[in-house]
């Protein structure tokens, strides 16, 4: 914890003394702060690339003399996924309800995908009736379809398995092997702060608050 708010300080201190004067730099502090669950940031940052770093008529990151910046192209949205879903935890259970469940680490006989809804979502992507996203693709093999409230809370999503293969799922910023939280529902699956899921290729499974 102590590496992760020295990385929020030092993400802060760039900002502060000029970083992200350009449309590739903000698609960095735009993925960066979604990564570290700092939602204000990635707002900021992707108002501030849209505004002021793409030209009005194409969408296209500025990048004077050449056309256009392709960092900032492909850079700004992966950030706005990363913001919407998390898949690069891996986690190591062996209770069906989570109890033991640790982060792995190297030598781990197993190394599950941890997939987070909703990890970075700013409160303004909320407003105005709130919001949706489909077809964002998680680690292990899984598409994403999800919605949110204008509360910022999860209305749904939808996990398809395209492997077969196994992944735990939780809500927003859980604490690994945390009990207490917002708990979720999987039909067909059960409920938890995190749920095992052990899907068949191919179908579709429902998320929902319990």
């Amino acid at each position: 914890m102590t590496l992760f708010n020295a990385a929020i300080s030092s993400l802060n201190r760039r900002i502060a003394y000029g970083s992200g004067s350009t449309g590739w730099s903000r698609a960095w502090l735009i993925a960066v702060g979604a990564r570290l669950y700092q939602p204000a940031e990635v707002h900021m940052s992707t108002v501030n690339l849209l505004y002021n770093y793409t030209y009005v008529n194409s969408m296209l990151d500025t990048g004077p003399p050449a056309a256009f910046q392709i960092d900032g192209n492909l850079g700004g949205p992966a950030g706005i996924a990363e913001a919407l879903l998390h898949s690069h935890e891996t986690v190591t259970a062996s209770s069906l309800d989570a109890s033991n469940m640790t982060a792995s680490s190297t030598g781990d006989s197993t190394h599950d995908p941890l997939v987070r809804l909703l990890p970075t979502l700013p409160q303004q992507w909320a407003s105005n009736g709130g919001g949706f996203v489909k077809g964002l693709l998680a680690r292990g093999g899984a598409q994403v379809d999800v919605s949110w409230t204008s509360d910022g809370k999860l209305d749904k999503a939808n996990i398809t398995s395209t492997t077969g293969n196994l992944l735990w799922v939780t809500l927003g910023t859980q604490p690994i092997g945390s009990t207490n939280g917002t708990q979720i529902s999987i039909d067909g699956v059960g409920s938890g702060v995190f749920i095992r899921l052990v899907p068949r290729k191919g179908v579709s499974y429902t998320v929902t608050l319990k």
